[in-house]
């Protein structure tokens, strides 16, 4: 697989990838799969993906939010200009989505077309990774 850089920068944007944040005060959770920065209209969306069982998607999104918002805070006292949102993207298992799901990819700014164009592929992923654990699972057994 290709392994993006930890840290992407253009003029508009600045990604962060997979990296420690500092913070003061230090928090527990400070490791996000992604942090937006978008210079243009001083937004930071921290993102987390999580791929739980299909009954656990609406617990995963309202943990994310809860996790990652003590990092938001510590973020805005070194950053104050910027707005930030927590933006989890959890999918179920077998590829369910709820409508958070779609709200939060508007959230990112994806259009309706696009984000029509990328939830199937999330399924996808999403139900080739359980049936890589299922048939490591399986493979136990034996």
């Amino acid at each position: 697989p290709i392994i993006p850089q930890p840290i992407l920068t253009t003029e508009k944007l600045e990604i962060w990838w997979d990296i420690h944040i500092k913070t003061v005060p230090s928090v527990e959770h400070n490791r996000p799969d992604m942090v937006v920065w978008e210079k243009d209209n001083m937004t930071c969306n921290i993102i987390d993906v999580c791929v739980p069982l299909d009954e656990n998607v609406p617990n995963q999104e309202k943990k994310k939010i809860d996790t990652y918002t003590q990092l938001a805070i510590g973020l805005a006292r070194l950053y104050p200009d910027y707005q930030y949102k927590v933006i989890p993207i959890v999918l179920g298992a077998t590829g369910l989505i709820t409508k958070s799901l779609v709200k939060n990819m508007c959230e990112l700014s994806f259009d309706n077309a696009r984000i029509k164009q990328i939830i199937p592929k999330l399924q996808r992923k999403a139900l080739i990774g359980t049936m890589r654990i299922m048939k490591s699972a399986m493979s136990m057994k034996k």
